[in-house]
This record gives structure tokens, sequence and C-alpha cells, in this order.
């Protein structure tokens, strides 16, 4: 009979022998190096004739088991790829076997991804990539690149990407946490590339998974750099949300899908109707970062205006100065003459100067003319006495959340948002019905026929609120043309 004491010392001597091989090696200097790849079956750039042959990587120490994220199957890219890839772990190597064989007269590029760690948590840093032959020549092309997503432009991390040629053979690589991939040894021809994000390890594209494909040429020696974009798959067309105005005249429609930026936005038709009466004409139709790039070209336009205006008061003002100063001995003051003798004879009352006229400036309508002005129900603000009236810009879109529409920082992409803006000829009135129509939106999956209809109604703002907007607003599309300076007084006028 054993008893219930020794049955207990007995489990947990047993269990701690299980757990021991696990453990980092009690003793010693801490290890701070990974695990290296040491030899490798077959040798690298070897040609091997045995199509059921074990791949076997050789480590310089003992490796982990375990694999963060996944499975050592999954530390595996067997390219090109015919089977399911098994992985054996071993104290210190892994065995790969391909299941169902090589394929002969190939080149391969067993890939193994740096998740293998030794006992300390000591993770690889790099992949380490075995290249080898079962008949074909290497030859030393390259298709490298980089998966992003087309929404919102961050690499697609640990994602695959296959190269399908005219064999249909699948040849397969890795992203790495940049996105980066590379495909090395492909053969001469054409092939589709595929990118997708791997949601159920099954190292196949599913029809729901994030994904993108493009066509590449291959030519011996080439080497190509290839983006892909990725998006999860729609087949439906881009619907309207909702319209919202902006401004009198700047209204945005907001759909429930994102909006392929680089389409033409001339082909997108909206209208705008009135049960009774007629209803503003559009005037313009822009995507979101078409609008952001004219409202700084408007702002940075007025703001010259602006400043244009501001040097010639202040000129005024300073030849006003002028002409006060040089007559302070007779402007506006009595003086009476005398005689020899004494008796006054006459009074003179000297004229008060004048200003001198200041350049004339006209206004002429640009070719693509537009009103702008500020935000409904906006304060106007405070006004320097004596200071030019500002000019109203056109108010700013904000940003819908989930969305970063525009340029990416580094200017190489575009990415999509989810509104149009639409200017408008002529103002919209306060407390009326309008019925707002969009035709001929592109989704960024490139389906056509997205639109819809919605109904505008601006409510009045309290009365202490409402500003002058773009009705009373200067025209954007007005440039300034000087007209000429001023003329020279004679030097006879009187000052």
């Amino acid at each position: 009979m054993i008893r219930r004491g020794s049955l207990i010392a007995a489990l947990a001597a047993a269990f701690g022998s299980a757990c021991a091989q696990q453990e980092a090696p009690p003793g010693g200097p801490e290890d701070r190096r990974p695990p290296v790849v040491v030899r490798t079956t077959p040798e690298a750039f070897t040609t091997v004739t045995d199509l059921d042959l074990e791949i076997r990587f050789d480590f310089d120490e003992r490796i982990s088991e375990r694999v963060p994220g996944g499975t050592l199957d999954d530390a595996i890219t067997v390219s090109p790829r015919r089977g399911d890839v098994r992985v054996r772990h071993e104290r210190a190597s892994l065995t790969v076997e391909v299941r169902g064989g090589l394929e002969p007269d190939q080149v391969y590029r067993v890939t193994l991804q740096p998740v293998v760690s030794d006992l300390f948590s000591n993770r690889m840093t790099d992949a380490f990539e075995l290249v080898f032959s079962t008949g074909a020549e290497p030859v030393p092309t390259t298709v490298a690149g980089e998966v992003w997503g087309r929404v919102d432009g961050a690499p697609l991390r640990d994602g695959y990407v296959q190269a399908v040629g005219e064999d249909s053979l699948v040849h397969q690589a890795r992203t790495g946490e940049d996105g980066i991939f590379a495909l090395r040894y492909l053969p001469a021809g054409r092939f589709t590339l595929t990118a997708f994000e791997d949601v159920n390890r099954n190292r196949e594209l599913d029809s729901m998974e994030v994904q993108g494909s493009t066509s590449v040429d291959v030519a011996a020696g080439d080497t190509l750099l290839v983006d892909v974009p990725v998006l999860a798959p729609d087949s439906t067309a881009a619907l309207l949300l909702r319209a919202a105005a902006l401004d009198s005249v700047v209204i945005t429609l907001e759909f429930d899908d994102f909006l392929e930026p680089n389409a033409p936005s001339g082909a997108v038709s909206v209208s705008i109707r009135l049960p009774e009466g007629e209803a503003p004409a559009v005037e313009r139709v822009l995507h979101e970062h078409e609008y952001a790039e004219w409202v700084e070209e408007v702002t940075d336009s007025l703001a010259r205006l602006d400043s244009m205006d501001a040097e010639a008061a202040a000129e005024r003002r300073a030849e006003a100065s002028r002409s006060a100063a040089s007559d302070t001995a007779g402007v506006g003051d009595t003086a009476t003459a005398f005689d020899t003798t004494g008796v006054g004879i006459d009074t003179v009352v000297a004229e008060p100067a004048m200003p001198p006229e200041p350049p004339d400036t006209v206004f002429v309508a640009s070719p693509a003319r537009a009103r702008v002005g500020a935000p409904m129900g906006a304060s106007p603000g405070p006004q320097a006495a004596g200071a030019p009236a500002r000019r109203k810009t056109p108010p700013a879109l904000d940003v819908l959340s989930g969305t970063s529409p525009g340029p990416t920082p580094d200017g190489r992409r575009l990415l999509p948002g989810r509104r149009i803006v639409v200017i408008l000829a002529t103002p919209l009135d306060f407390d009326v019905g309008y019925e707002v129509e969009a035709s001929g939106v592109v989704n960024v999956n490139g389906m056509p026929g997205g639109g819809g209809v919605d109904t505008l109604l601006v409510a009045s703002p309290p009365p202490d609120t409402l500003p002058a907007d773009s009705a009373a607003a200067v025209d954007t599309g007005l440039v300034p043309v000087p007209r000429a300076a001023p003329r020279p007084r004679d030097a006879g006028s009187p000052r």
C-alpha cells in the first residue's frame, strides 16, 4: 500500500521531471544569444534526386518547441508548395516533411520564420532561407515589395504572398512586421501575385479574407519591386447614408463604404431638388482629398489678399500721418498778418491736407468660381479697429472616425475617404427640405453604381449667432488685379 504522502511526493517528482525539459539550465552566465542554424539537409544550392527527402535545420543549442502565436508547422514555408507541411521538433533541430513529396525540376526555397527560440526565450532575429534544386538551374530572380492595407495604409504583418505561374505551381513567401516580402529564384514567366491575410492559418486564400492581386512578368535575372494593396472583399455598391451642410454653399455626402479616391469626381452626378421652386445648382463635386487641397489653396490665396489689404491700409495711415506732420504749422490754424506798423491786415485760414488716393484694386472672376463662407451658426471673430475686413475661408472637413483620407505622410499613397463634397452655385435657404440625389459613385473595391437619395434640412440658428456666411462672403474665385498707381500731385496743388 502506498501512503498518501508518498504518492503526492512521487507525482510532484514526476511532474517536475517532465517540466524540466523546458526550463533553462541552472548556473552559469545568463544566455542572451538566440539560436543559430549551423547545418541544413540538404546543403544550400545542391541538387537532390530523392523527392521524398526530409528537410532538416540543425541549431547550435537546444530550442523550445513553443512558437508564439501559432505552431511549428506555421514556422516553415516551402515554395513551390505542393502538399501540407509537417514540422517535427527535436532537441536541437527541426525536421520538415512535405506531404506528397517534392516536384522534379524545380528550385525550392524553404524559409524558417524568425519564431524559434532557445530555452532562455532568446528568439531568432531574422528569417533563414534554404535554397536547393530538384533538377532546375537556380536563376537569381527576385520579386519583392510591400503588402499594405488599402484603407489605412498599414503594412500587412505575417501575411502570405503567392505567385502562380502557367504551370499552376504555387510559390509562397511571408510578410514581415513591416509588410515586406521577397520571392526569389522564380522561373521566368508571367505570374499572378496574390497577397492575403491567412486568418484561419490554412495557408490558402479564402474568399472572405483580406486580399489583393496583381500580375508580373519575370525574366531571367530580373529584380522587380511590386507593392500589393489589400482589401476585404466587397461586392456591393456604396450607399448614400446622409447629406449634411458645412456652409450655405458647401455640403457633404457620406457613404457606407470607402470610395475610390482616384476615380474621376466629375463622373459623380449630384442633383438637388425642391418640391416647388428652383433649387441651387451644383458647381463642383470633389473627393475629400481634393476638397482639402482646394481649401488650402483658397486659404493661402485669401491670406495673401488680406496681407495686401493690410499693407495698403498701413501705407495709407502712414501717408496720412506724414501729411499731418508736414502741415502742423498751418493745418486747421488761424493766423493774423501784421504790417510794419503792427496793424492787422488780413486773416489766413490754412486748408487741411488731403490724403493721397490709395491704389485701386478691382476683382475679376477666375474660370472656376465658387463661393465659400463661415460655417453656419458660427460667430464672426473679433475685428481690430481700423483693420481691413477679413475674407471668409472655406469651412474645413472634420475627419470621420476610422478614416484617414488623403495622401500618406510620405506622399507615396492616396488613402480613401467615405465622403464627397459638393459646392453649390447659390446658397441654401434655412428651414427648407432639399432632396439630394447622387449617382455614379465608385467604391474602393472598384464597384460602380453607388449612390442614393437623402433629405437635407438646414435649420435656422438663433438670431444672435447668425453670421454672414457664403451669401455675403468674397468669391474665392476672385483674384486681385492692381488697376493703377496713385497720380502724383501738382507742385502747386493746395495741401
